[in-house]
């Protein structure tokens, strides 16, 4: 992976966690940017915005240059409600439509309804009552329509199930999001480890690699049961999964057989007036047939000195060819040198071992995240990566 490619996907993923947009400029020039094919009220984007959202729970917008003005909006919508309780992606086909219940609890003070649609027809919403929201917003509803999307923000919402419906072509997400202070606060797969007697649990490096693993979220807030499932990118229930509190009331742990294929971990139960509530951590996991360890222990990284650290990657799939890529990021610089290709047989590992020069300009006590991402290049497709962290000290003398 190219220092472009990577400085991209980190600008695309800061905007689409902390916006929820990635924009596509319609009926302009094609400059070799994200406009891809335009046809009628349809846009086609490159798709790796597409994974990039989806994979870290975002929306692709795509605005028309006379809409460029409501992307205040979309921004407003993500920032001002930060708690995730439904998301899903998907395929409507040529012409198809999906519908969705969302429930909504005593706790939340206001919520957003984002949903785009790539060739809309309509995307429409009913309150709890069975009512449909007529597009133009009423009293405490803020309703934004735009060729490809519609953004609804309710304060003080009903309490009930709300139901939203997308009707049309091609590519689809919906995502709503509340101001609450009940939330799925986080979910982590961990490990046992530690020395003897100070054993514990520390989260895993990268994507699982093995179905059997041992999950942990953390549930915040006024709620009085709390179950979990695993769900689909669509959106649809996978399988249950069984983690329990053990004196931390906010803790959740429990072994769990993960299945193989995309996955996000939801919560759902009833909050403390006895509501049906549901929360979902967003990012998307899945099972990866690619192991990377660190075989060397740092901890520190001098400034102006160069540090050998040695990687294994192992390969858990058939035989094939691989890409790895490090880099190595600081509060002032950032090192990219050119990926290595690797050929592994099935079942068999390779050692990677990497220099990492220090300027002696670093500012000592900064952290320092050396990151190997690899990534498979003949099918079928798999990557995984891991990040050891450091503290720059002091050159020395």
């Amino acid at each position: 992976m190219a220092l472009k490619t990577m400085t991209r996907w980190r600008t695309v993923v800061f905007l689409v966690l902390c916006c929820g947009i990635a924009t596509a400029a319609w009926g302009q020039a094609d400059r070799g940017q994200v406009r891809r094919n335009f046809s009628g009220p349809c846009a086609s984007t490159d798709p790796v915005y597409g994974r990039i959202a989806n994979a870290t729970g975002g929306q692709q917008y795509r605005l028309r240059p006379s809409e460029i003005e409501k992307s205040g909006a979309v921004m407003e919508s993500k920032l001002s409600h930060p708690v995730d309780v439904f998301f899903a992606t998907g395929g409507l086909g040529r012409r198809g439509e999906r519908t969705f219940e969302i429930p909504v609890d005593s706790t939340i003070e206001s919520v957003t309804f984002s949903a785009t649609v790539q060739c809309k027809e309509s995307i429409s919403i009913w309150r709890p009552g069975g009512t449909l929201v007529t597009p133009g917003g009423a009293a405490g509803f803020l309703d934004t329509e735009m060729t490809a999307a519609r953004i609804l923000t309710v304060n003080r919402p009903e309490t009930g199930v709300w139901r939203l419906r997308v009707l049309g072509g091609g590519e689809y997400s919906v995502s709503v999001r509340a101001k609450t202070e009940l939330d799925l606060g986080g979910f982590e797969f961990v490990r046992l480890g530690g020395r003897p007697g100070h054993e514990g649990l520390f989260k895993i490096e990268g994507e699982p690699t093995s179905a059997q693993q041992i999950g942990q979220a953390r549930v915040h807030g006024p709620y009085q049961t709390a179950t979990f499932k695993l769900v689909a990118e669509s959106g649809e229930t996978i399988q249950p999964v069984r983690l329990q509190s053990e004196g931390d009331r906010e803790e959740f742990t429990g072994t769990l057989t993960l299945p193989t294929r995309p996955f996000r971990v939801a919560v759902e139960g009833v909050d403390e007036r006895g509501r049906a509530y549901q929360r979902i951590y967003v990012r998307l996991f899945q099972l990866q047939s690619i192991e990377i360890a660190s075989l060397t222990r740092v901890a520190d990284f001098p400034a102006g000195s160069t540090t050998r650290m040695v990687f294994q990657i192992h390969n858990l799939g058939t035989a094939g060819n691989f890409r790895a890529q490090l880099v190595w990021v600081g509060r002032n610089f950032v090192k990219t040198p050119p990926a290595t290709p690797l050929a592994l047989a099935a079942g068999a590992a390779a050692n990677i071992e990497a220099d990492i020069d220090i300027p002696a300009n670093a500012v000592a006590a900064t952290e320092v995240n050396v990151t190997l991402s690899v990534e498979r290049t003949t099918p079928p497709a798999a990557q995984n990566w891991m990040v050891v962290t450091g503290s720059v000290t002091p050159a020395a003398r």
